[in-house]
Order: structure tokens, then sequence, then C-alpha cells
């Protein structure tokens, strides 16, 4: 099967932490026998225009796969149907020239409606092109996250496509409480763990001193300032705890405030941003990841670091719901400080009772690159 994959966002040289599990999902699928290209439209934030330099359209392989990559700045930021227009345009071309070049897909799998999906289904739907939208948005979590005229681009989009795919129940839940209409062909697909990737670490029965990882960006739903809090707390109990703490963005600042009142900055080691390889060297080095969203359409970092055979603490928030449980670490209520430490502290004391290879053959079994691939697959089995 020759599979156009367009993602609404992808990793670039400004933004290389951004889209980057949708590039691991089209390299799962690659390895598991799919011929993929990935045609990248993207469209940068003013705020990037100095770090900006048009290259062109970038034509490269990156392992087995092909990618086709145009970027841009949005020069309407302040106008949603302009920067749509613009977007929509530059899209448009970047797929034309790739069907030029390589020849028409047996289908398109698109990464969320907003704005790949919208940009491309009337084009799409005009050449007979089979085409399905995997939803990553937050947007359909708050309730009042999508404005009109996105809720307008989605409806459409989802009228033409084959199938809407939501990465977790919540999501899905959330996607139909809004378009009803769209439930015949609603599925969940979860996002996939790049397993290869990461290798079982044997756990001990009471490490010390205990190791919690945060791995995410440094945005408002991921409630950093509620976790360093909770922490915190932890802290005061076990002062052998640590937290090492993943990622940037924009509310750097405000973490490195919080840890400086809270006097944690001998037991809260950032990292910042790092590549695969070094989460997965760090994961390595830790006993637990803690996730403390208010909102999550599924959470990536979770899946990877249970496929360390680690176990997880994760607010209720979403996505989590599908895969924490009582063997894979423990789930507890959102924006409450008092939960989420109490669950770091529970995890500790009941640490041995975690089996590392449990967790990584739950991952394994639901999560695994070929499942993924057979969902996927399975979309588009009958029409081509």
């Amino acid at each position: 099967m020759n599979l156009f994959v367009i993602p609404s966002w992808y990793p670039t040289k400004i933004h290389p932490e951004s889209g980057t599990f949708f590039r691991e999902q089209a390299q799962i699928l690659s390895r598991n026998g799919i011929n993929i290209t990935v045609i990248s439209p993207i469209q940068h934030s003013l705020w990037n225009l100095f770090q900006f330099k048009s290259d062109g359209i970038r034509w490269e392989k990156d392992g087995n796969m092909s990618l086709v990559q145009k970027e841009t700045i949005n020069k309407f930021p302040k106008c949603e149907s302009l920067s749509f227009k613009a977007y929509q345009k530059a899209t448009i071309s970047l797929f034309q020239q790739a069907i030029e070049k390589i020849g028409e897909p047996d289908a398109v799998y698109i990464h969320s409606s907003l704005w790949a999906g919208a940009a491309l289904f009337s084009l799409l739907d005009k050449m007979n092109i089979p085409f399905a939208v995997s939803e990553h948005l937050m947007g359909f979590m708050y309730k009042n996250g999508l404005s009109n005229f996105q809720k307008k681009k989605i409806a459409q989009t989802y009228e033409k496509a084959l199938s809407v795919v939501a990465t977790s129940s919540a999501l899905k839940d959330n996607i139909l409480r809004q378009f009803p209409n769209v439930h015949s062909k609603l599925k969940v697909i979860p996002n996939p763990a790049d397993i290869q990737s990461f290798e079982l670490k044997i756990l001990s029965d009471q490490p010390n001193p205990f190791h919690f990882i945060y791995i995410g960006l440094f945005r408002p739903e991921k409630r950093l300032v509620l976790l360093l809090n909770a922490f915190s707390l932890v802290n005061n109990k076990h002062p052998n705890s640590h937290l090492v703490i993943v990622g940037d963005g924009p509310l750097r600042n405000k973490v490195h405030q919080q840890i400086r009142k809270l006097n944690l900055s001998s037991s809260v080691t950032l990292k910042g941003y790092l590549e695969k390889n070094l989460i997965a060297r760090q994961l390595q080095k830790s006993d637990a990841l803690v996730l403390s969203s208010d909102i999550e359409t599924f959470g990536v970092a979770p899946i990877e670091a249970m496929a360390c055979g680690l176990p997880v603490v994760a607010t209720d928030c979403g996505g989590p719901s599908d895969y924490i449980n009582s063997t894979t670490g423990v789930l507890v209520q959102k924006n409450n400080i008092q939960a989420l430490a109490g669950g770091m502290i529970s995890l500790i004391m009941n640490y041995k009772n975690y089996s590392g290879k449990d967790i990584r053959r739950f991952v394994e079994k639901n999560y695994g690159d070929q499942i993924y691939t057979d969902h996927v697959q399975s979309i588009f089995t009958d029409l081509i």
C-alpha cells in the first residue's frame, strides 16, 4: 500500500520537538511494510520570523520513508480565516507537487482535522482518494475549546472522511459530544509506542533514592506548577526522592521560579529538551514517571516509560484512563495537589508490588508496532 501521511504539525529545525510522535508513527508503518510518504506543510508562528529561513520544498529520505516538507510563516495571526486560507493554499500546492513527482497514493492518513484535514478534504474528495483523519486536538476536551470557524471546518472534513480515529476513549466521547453524526465512522486507535527504542529496566524492590521523571512540554495544561507543589509534599515525607523534568516550553521561567520558591533546587533536575535516545537513557535511570496534566488526548510519555517497565502516576485527565490500572500504576484526581502527592507516595510505598515485565508486556500487547499497523491498514483494506 502506498500511503501519504499528512500531519498538522511535524519536527522542523526551529521546533524539533513538534509532532515527534507523528514521525515515529509513520516510521512504525514503514517498518511494517507500508510505503510511506510524509507530506508536511508547516505554518510557523510569527514569533519565529527571525529564526525562519525558507529553504523551499525539502525532498529527502528518512529511513525507508520519504519526506516532503514546506515551511511558511503565518502572516495573519489575528485572523483565523486568512491564516487558514494561506495554509490551505500552501498545503494543496505541496500535495499536488508530491503527486506530480511520486504519483497518486492509494490512500491518505491525516493527523488532525485542524488544519491538514480541513485544507485537503475537498481536493481528496474530488480526486476520489480515500482518507482517514486521526484526531489529536485538545480543543475537543474543553467545553468551549473550538471556535465556530473550527467547528465548521471539522464538520466538513468529517463528512468526507472514510474514517475518523480517536486516540483514546475520552477523546472519542468528547468528539461525539460535539459531532454526534460521526458516530458510524468513529473508532479508537491508540497511539503506538516505539517499543524497540526502549529497553526493559529491571526494577529494584525499594529504590533509594527514588527517582520520578516528567517528560513533556512546559505548557499550561501540563500543570507543572501543580506537579512541583505535589512533589514538595512527597519530598518532605521522603527526603531521598528526586524529580527529573525533561522538556521545555513557554512556561520555563515559571517552572524555575517555583523550584526556587519551594527550595527544591537540590531535589529537582531540569534536563531541557532531549532527543528520543537520550530520553530512553533517562528512563533507565528513573523509577517511575509522573503525569500531572489536566487534559491529555492520549499521552505518549507514559506509554514509553511503561515500555521500559516503569510504573506511572497519572492524573485522570483523559487518555491515561485507558492504560493506567493496578498493574501499570496509579490514577489520581486531576488538578488536586494532595491527590497527586498521595499517588506518588503510594507508588513509593508499594513499589515492590510492580512487575516491570508485566508492565512492558501490557504495552507490547496493546500499543506495539504490529497492532498499530493492523489497525491503520484495516481502515483502507476493503478499498485498495
